[in-house]
This record gives structure tokens, sequence and C-alpha cells, in this order.
């Protein structure tokens, strides 16, 4: 189990933005940087290469059955979309849940 995030230095940050699994985390994050799938996986990491950044895989869970690790997977999705969901004041409410860090487009 691997997350893709974000650090921000100067808030001390890390944001995770895409959950997945992989027997192979090198080449996963390969994978990721070389086609990143979804519109917003694009936009980010074209905003990260923009400040000379690239996205870091943070592997949480190693050896889990394939049955397991679909079911951390689902739950890793579900803890870390609570955690990035914020306030918007121009939407008057939560924006939608990133479609990325949803793997929707798996």
């Amino acid at each position: 189990m691997y997350a893709l995030v974000e650090t921000d230095k100067e808030y001390d940050q890390v944001r995770v933005k895409y959950v997945g699994q992989t027997q192979t985390p090198s080449k996963r994050l390969r994978e990721h940087i070389l086609r990143p799938g979804s519109i917003d996986r694009v936009r980010w990491m074209g905003g990260l290469l923009q400040k000379n950044q690239y996205p870091r895989m943070a592997i949480f869970y190693e050896g889990a059955s394939l049955t397991m690790a679909d079911s951390l997977e689902k739950a890793a999705i579900y803890a870390f979309s609570s955690c990035e969901t914020y306030w918007d004041d121009k939407l008057d409410g939560f924006p939608p849940l990133d479609d990325a860090l949803l793997n929707i487009d798996k």
C-alpha cells in the first residue's frame, strides 16, 4: 500500500493525493510520473514539476494478501479523503472529493 504525496515545507505538511497498491513501488512511481492518468493528477504533477518538485511515494503497508490489500486501500482512501476535505468559501461548502485520490479512473 502506498500514497503519492506532496510535501509543503513552508507549512510542514504532507498532502496525500493518491492511494494505491503495488508489488514494485519504484516502478509504479515511475509509471505515475510518465503516465499520470486522470486530468487531476496531470494538473497536480504538472504543478509540481513547474516548481522543480516530484511526487513522493509513501509506503505505509507491505505484505498484504490481495483481498486484504483491496480492503486496506478502500479504508485508506476513506481516511485520507476525510483529512483532505476543507471548507471552501467560494463554494460556500465542501468541495467534491478528488477523483485522483479516490482512484475513480482505475
